[in-house]
């Protein structure tokens, strides 16, 4: 009788993975600096690369729509790790990114070389995680329940920081990456805007970063 393999466990995560290709010297990393509002799928060699954020913030966009976003400390993308591999989505930089650039040869051969081939398909796993779970979560925190504070704390434990106040979004970070982000219509704004149910406002602050104000707390 056939036997369904046993996951193995994985002891690389996406920080130790940085660290190993930093100083294995059969990888030979680049470092890359680009300006706000550039694409990175304009890049000839996007395809055959993974990109780690060292600094910045970046969109990714699927017909127009913001998605997701990666910021500091992300790789673009370990999910997508086949050579030639077509990636789905547009990646613009919301402000001045440093990515280190990793050739996906390299990558694969020194995670394959260690056993930690498993660390690929957790990887997957987390992404279809990402891509199924948190859309259906925020579509039915908001859509449906009308509820912001669900929303807010998973956004502020991922890409804002809670300060006095209000929750403040990395610098060019825009409304409508907001909005698309949590799939809040025009007409649900508005109704999320009347008086009796307008807890939050979202403007911009002095460095062109997006805020939601708590308003009940000004």
């Amino acid at each position: 009788m056939e036997m369904i393999p046993q996951k193995l466990e994985t002891s690389l995560n996406r920080q130790k993975l940085f660290q190993k290709l930093m100083i294995d010297s059969n990888v030979r990393p680049k470092i890359m600096k680009c300006v706000a509002k550039s694409i990175l799928n304009d890049i000839p060699y996007f395809k055959n690369h993974i990109f780690y954020v060292k600094k910045g913030f970046i969109a990714a966009k699927q017909n127009g729509k913001t998605i997701h976003f990666y910021r500091e400390g992300d790789y673009l993308d370990l999910s997508y790790i086949l050579i030639d591999e077509a990636y789905p989505f547009v990646c613009e930089t919301l402000q001045t990114c440093e990515l280190i650039v990793f050739k996906k040869a390299e990558v694969l051969n020194m995670v394959i070389g260690m056993g930690e081939e498993w660390f690929f398909l957790e990887q997957m796993e987390q992404k279809n995680l990402e891509n199924i779970y948190y859309p259906t979560f925020l579509v039915q925190s908001i859509a449906a329940d009308k509820d912001m504070d669900a929303a807010l704390k998973y956004l502020s434990g991922n890409y804002a920081e809670l300060k006095d106040g209000y929750y403040e979004f990395p610098k060019g970070f825009r409304k409508q990456d907001l909005y698309q982000y949590l799939n809040i219509s025009n007409n649900l704004l508005k109704e999320m805007n009347k008086p009796e149910k307008n807890k939050y406002s979202v403007g911009d602050g002095k460095k062109k970063a997006v805020q939601i104000m708590i308003n009940n707390s000004l």
